[in-house]
């Protein structure tokens, strides 16, 4: 477990000061988030599978598009909720 968590947050940017136990709640959350993301796209692609397309949008160019807009919610939330935003 422990080679697996070094190997798997090597890239990331946090330093010399955490620890294994950071290291291993890190790498748990980064699944967890990709988790919910799957889960999240799977849903949106069985809906566009019953909505009407048009046909030159079918397949990858709506998922993209929709994939687009997905991360311009979510990256609205988090400038919403972190200091960029003061109210």
């Amino acid at each position: 477990m422990a080679i697996l968590v070094a190997n798997g947050t090597e890239k990331l940017p946090m330093g010399a000061e955490h620890g294994m136990l950071t290291g291993t709640l890190f790498a748990f959350a980064t699944a967890l988030g990709f988790g919910l993301a799957l889960i999240l796209f799977a849903g949106i692609r069985e809906q566009l599978a019953l909505a009407k397309v048009p046909e030159a949008m079918k397949g990858t160019p709506i998922a993209l598009l929709t994939a687009g807009g997905t991360r311009t919610c979510a990256r609205s939330y988090i400038y919403i909720f972190s200091s960029g935003c003061k109210t």
